[in-house]
């Protein structure tokens, strides 16, 4: 048969790719990720229950906030979801058992040191490849650049997803008081983002800007609700006004950690006092002197 007949060889992905490709598809997830995504996973971790668990939904997004705490023995800090963090906790002391993923898939456990009403302070063994989040100065851009996000598929693999703004504010006002605004609507906007999975998943992932003129891919804000089961848009908070609630929990942070020192410190018991001093004897050349006198 001449090789111009032969039909056309058809290349067959292995099965589990596939599988991959076909979730990853059924999610709304993009296969082809822009290099300025793949610098940002790398400020993005995943939050779960360290217990063990057959739900493998059981996770939300977290971000990092100081790559390196420079103390001994290094951290890393991350914030998540208040909600999320509260609902693992057990016990009478009322410790979560809670674990993050970096983008490598290295795990470590995680403990709380400080909390909001929105988001949580985690601490985690130090990550040497992490980074830490970059925030966009401002979100009063008249036109928002597209937007993408890094979502948990389980408890050790993220998928980035496409997004864009559908509001970039909500600043409101009372419809009898047309004047009066209404409290802190202008730190919020609204994101439109396809995604099938569990909506806890969405919770305190941060939402980057694609097109910026910084060379770091800045996060705009960070989602903390889903508006309605079944619709694509979601709340997010924006990075002006997370930007202070970071500051302040990482204060909260620093006077836990100067209170713990003092309590041990004033805890320990008082040292014994120093035994009286002797006066020494001293000898010169078979010489002896004593009390001030040579004495031969």
């Amino acid at each position: 048969m001449n090789h111009t007949d032969r039909p056309h060889s058809i290349c067959i992905a292995h099965p589990s790719v596939v599988s991959v490709l076909i979730k990853n598809i059924c999610l709304g997830m993009d296969a082809r990720v822009p290099r300025r995504a793949t610098v940002a996973r790398r400020s993005v971790v995943i939050v779960s229950s360290r217990k063990f668990s057959d739900d493998d939904n059981d996770n939300c997004g977290g971000l990092v906030v100081v790559a390196n705490t420079r103390t001994s023995p290094s951290a890393t800090l991350i914030v998540a979801p208040t909600s999320f963090v509260d609902e693992r906790e057990e016990g009478e002391r009322r410790r979560p058992h809670l674990k993050v993923t970096f983008f490598d898939g290295q795990s470590s456990r995680a403990q709380v040191v400080a909390v909001n009403m929105t988001f949580a302070l985690l601490t985690t063994k130090f990550h040497s490849g992490c980074e830490e989040v970059v925030w966009m100065e401002s979100n009063s851009s008249f036109l928002t650049p597209p937007t993408f996000l890094w979502l948990p598929v389980s408890s050790d693999r993220m998928a980035y997803v496409r997004s864009f703004t559908i509001v970039e504010s909500l600043e409101s006002y009372n419809r009898d008081h047309c004047r009066v605004q209404q409290k802190d609507s202008e730190h919020f906007f609204l994101i439109s983002c396809k995604f099938d999975g569990e909506s806890k998943r969405l919770l305190g992932a941060p939402v980057f800007a694609m097109g910026s003129s910084s060379p770091n891919t800045c996060a705009m804000g960070v989602v903390v609700e889903d508006i309605a089961r079944g619709s694509e848009m979601r709340l997010a908070l924006s990075s002006t006004y997370i930007r202070g609630i970071v500051k302040y929990l990482i204060e909260m942070r620093r006077k836990k950690t100067f209170l713990a020192e003092e309590e041990e410190v004033a805890g320990d018991p008082p040292a014994p006092p120093s035994p009286p001093r002797r006066k020494r004897r001293r000898v010169v050349r078979g010489n002896q002197i004593q009390g001030g006198r040579r004495v031969v």
